[in-house]
């Protein structure tokens, strides 16, 4: 494994590939000299705020750099932009990413550094349907259907019973956009629950119990509430929108306790060219710092180069009176994840975004995220995990997950000079990163199961160095227990662990007589 791209990279002309039969609408929003500019493509849904804001607010010029932003209609348009050498630089979640580094070499397109993360997981905003006076709709939460009424709370607090239909042979209509791993997080939901899919006009499209229909984000809340085109949305923001549109819209989310592969973590990464960034780097670092100061001001706190950390955010937050808070958040009470969010920066992204993107939307919306430039091992996870669904889905199109060394791609020298103080010092610590990522990435498995067993694979997660293991099913659904004799360098162990950097050899027992042993 290399690790040489975080002191040098190469200057390489690219080769630029443009994805064919795919149409792109091109906006900027400012209009600057090219060749002395950075152009930035951007796509118009939640994740992209940051950008908007550093745009709005002035934050680009503030650190010597020109941005011509490209919007686009989201992350898949954003890597079209990219590949075609239409932007320098473009900003898309996991699926695009995987996608770019799927089709081009490691030296074309290089990682930079992602401005938004959090838990991930399919999130469904459907409609109440009423029959023989009884309202009825479905939910990922209950995939069965659930056993009578389930009291509902709708966008203006009212609360309905609402009875779950099961989703199995129910062949509803899910709209989503099929560019940017909606359709991904769908495909794993119905493997772990046991239902099928299907993709309009697919020849088993009549028979599948989900069939999803190709919906560009800006279609998608007249979709659901005005054309009555599709049962339901997984669409993220407009989700979220449908459901402050609508009274009649609730929203679900998988049981991740019962299925907890299904929970995953969500990302926004930065890529650029790989000659933008040898000729273009301080422009880049440039915009790094604007996005960090655009996260500083959406949680309306002061502009640090220090790594935006759930405590780093809460204690600043903190220390504001409440009168301070009531100005800058127009209330004293946090939101449900213990944040505030800037009332200003809200009411700037629904203008940006305008109806139905209201304040309202816009702070649920924060709440889904963490905000703040870095990357951490879970982003790299995040691609591991795109790998796994996509190869799965289909073999053919997308390499296998062991034929991609993930670090090849990232460059950490941009993100540690944007995070530096005054002092020259970083908050982000490139070489530790690489380090503990070469360790994870190198993680591997293996499986011994006794023929009776019901249990068909571990699931291993990773969180600030701690491992933890769970047993599922051949359905991906949570099997219990029991385990022992677990250890590492000849101590024992309980279900968590924290590795150190160091080869682990790793045995359990559990009941039944299945031996599962691992080599990290």
């Amino acid at each position: 494994m290399k690790l040489g791209r975080n002191q040098a990279i190469a200057i390489i002309v690219v080769a630029v590939v443009l994805c064919a039969g795919v149409g792109v609408v091109w906006s900027y929003s400012q209009s600057s000299d090219k060749d002395t500019g950075l152009v930035f493509a951007v796509g118009n849904k939640d994740c992209y705020e940051p950008c908007w804001i550093a745009d709005e607010m002035g934050y680009y010029e503030k650190n010597g750099v020109n941005v011509d932003t490209l919007t686009v209609s989201g992350g898949g348009k954003a890597l079209e932009a990219l590949l075609s050498g239409q932007a320098d630089i473009a900003g898309f979640g996991s699926t695009p990413l995987v996608n770019c580094l799927n089709n081009n070499s490691s030296g074309d397109y290089v990682v930079l550094a992602r401005w938004m993360g959090g838990e991930s997981y399919a999130e469904l905003a459907s409609t109440i349907f009423k029959e023989n006076n009884e309202l009825y709709s479905y939910s990922l939460y209950y995939p069965n259907g659930s056993d009578g009424a389930v009291t509902v709370t709708l966008h203006d607090n009212s609360q309905k019973d609402v009875t779950m239909k099961p989703i199995k042979g129910s062949n509803i209509t899910i709209g989503l956009d099929i560019t940017t791993g909606y359709d991904a997080a769908l495909i794993k939901y119905c493997g772990a629950t046991g239902l099928t899919y299907a993709y309009e006009g697919d020849a088993n499209a009549a028979s599948a119990d989900i069939v999803m229909k190709p919906v560009e984000f800006s279609l998608q809340v007249a979709a659901l509430t005005q054309t009555h085109d599709v049962d339901g949305l997984v669409g993220g923001s407009y989700g979220l929108a449908a459901y402050f549109v609508s009274n009649d819209v609730i929203l679900s989310s998988p049981n991740v306790e019962e299925y907890p592969s299904l929970e995953s973590e969500a990302t926004c990464c930065l890529i650029a060219s790989a000659d933008a960034y040898a000729n273009k780097y301080d422009e880049i670092v440039g915009v790094l710092k604007a996005l960090q100061e655009a996260c500083c001001y959406i949680y309306g706190i002061d502009y640090t180069t220090d790594i935006l950390t759930k405590e780093y955010v809460q204690d600043a937050q903190n220390k504001l009176t409440d009168k301070e808070k009531q100005e800058l958040f127009g209330t004293t009470t946090a939101t449900e994840k213990g944040y505030y969010y800037r009332t200003d920066a809200c009411s700037l992204i629904a203008d940006v975004f305008g109806y139905p993107f209201t304040t309202d939307v816009q702070r649920l919306s924060y709440d889904n995220y963490t905000w703040g430039v870095d990357f951490e091992l879970v982003d790299m996870k995040i691609i591991k995990n795109s790998y796994n669904v996509y190869s799965s889905n289909d073999p053919n199109k997308y390499r296998e997950v062991s034929g991609i060394d993930y670090m090849e791609y990232f460059d950490g020298r941009a993100l540690s000079d944007a995070l530096k103080d005054r002092n020259g010092n970083s908050s982000w610590n490139s070489d530790a990163w690489f380090v503990d990522a070469s360790t994870y990435l190198c993680t591997g498995y293996s499986i011994k199961l006794s023929e009776n067993s019901n249990i068909h694979s571990i699931y291993l997660n990773v969180k600030d160095g701690m491992w933890s293991v769970q047993f599922l099913d051949n359905n991906g659904k949570a099997v219990n227990a029991s385990i022992s004799g677990i250890t590492m360098n000849g101590k024992e162990l309980t279900e968590g662990w924290t590795y150190e950097n160091e080869t682990l050899e790793f045995q359990c027992v559990i009941t039944g007589n299945v031996v599962i042993s691992a080599t990290f």
